[in-house]
């Protein structure tokens, strides 16, 4: 009898890659990624394939491949869980490190709706923000030491699985080297 197909992608590797730290359970990544045990399975043997992870009896660990690209995925992005009354639903708050200008409109949101997301808003900081419905920017303050040109997104959905996997997807979208680190698992 064959069991249940796999069903992830490359945005559901990259979001293992960035949970797993020293001596991971198998277990606690199955929580995180709302995925089943054999999409699990087969996402950390890509990871272990592309020489980013190693496992032992205690867990899953990254090599040096896997702590440096890493280091360089945190210099890119930054995210956290946030609490914002700006939409209904577990939210993800992603900050985009950035020193340019960038062009930001619908297709951003609508890339994060189309991936998962109920809603999405995406802003670039310059001296502050002004964000719709009136939320205070010092709660953002707060959660990220912001920086010129820095892009703050937010993503909401009923599971904060899937706010984060949207948010991801924008990531990559508006950082040429994170998607060309998330084309790399296959």
């Amino acid at each position: 009898m064959v069991g249940n197909p796999t069903k992830f992608d490359k945005y559901d590797i990259l979001k293992c890659l960035l949970l797993i730290d020293e001596d991971v359970s198998r277990t606690s990544l199955l929580e995180a990624l709302d995925r089943g045990e054999g999409s699990v399975r087969a996402i950390l043997d890509i990871l272990k394939q592309k020489g980013f992870i190693s496992s032992n009896r205690q867990g899953h660990s990254l090599t040096k491949k896997g702590i440096e690209t890493k280091n360089r995925i945190s210099n890119l992005i930054s995210l956290k869980k946030c609490n914002l009354e700006i939409f209904p639903g577990q939210k993800a708050a992603f900050i985009i490190r950035t020193n340019k200008t960038l062009e930001l409109g619908y297709a951003e949101r609508d890339l994060a709706i189309k991936n998962g997301a109920d809603a999405a808003l995406i802003l670039q900081y310059k001296d502050g923000f002004k964000i719709p419905g009136g939320a205070n920017s010092k709660a953002l303050k707060k959660l990220f030491d912001f920086q010129n040109k820095d892009v703050l997104l937010i993503t909401a959905a009923p599971k904060q699985s899937l706010a984060e996997r949207a948010g991801l997807v924008v990531c990559a979208e508006l950082i040429p080297e994170l998607e060309k680190v998330v084309n790399s698992f296959y």
